[in-house]
């Protein structure tokens, strides 16, 4: 009985140190794999960064340089913008003039269903 008793004990110790020691590498493991994703998405993001700083913004840059010579030339996008919309606008307004002067618009209050 004696050595059941020894025998029960040494494999319970076994076993209790065989689940430490999965534990151990399990949590070795998942740190491990996290401090790699953690890098990993540091980098990715890091990438995204250097993607707009050093790339996608070089034209502002440029633009930013410009204005210090010549106020114009740098705003030139937006001068084009503005008569881009400026354009649309008069061509819009010229339509409407046409319908309302064909009488092909409706009038009434409840034309639209939202009114």
């Amino acid at each position: 009985m004696l050595t059941k008793h020894l025998i029960t004990q040494k494999l319970e110790v076994f076993l209790i140190l065989k689940s430490i020691k999965t534990l151990i590498f399990l949590t070795a493991f998942f740190n491990f794999a996290t401090e790699l994703i953690f890098y990993k998405m540091k980098e990715f993001f890091e990438a995204i960064a250097w993607l707009f700083e050093e790339v996608l913004f070089l034209p502002y840059n440029v633009l930013r340089e410009l204005e210090l010579n010549n106020w114009w030339l740098a705003n030139s996008i937006n001068w084009i913008f503005a008569i881009v919309i400026f354009s649309l606008l008069v061509y819009w307004t010229h339509q409407l003039k046409i319908f309302n002067d064909k009488g092909e618009e409706n009038k009434d209050p409840s034309a639209h269903s939202f009114l």
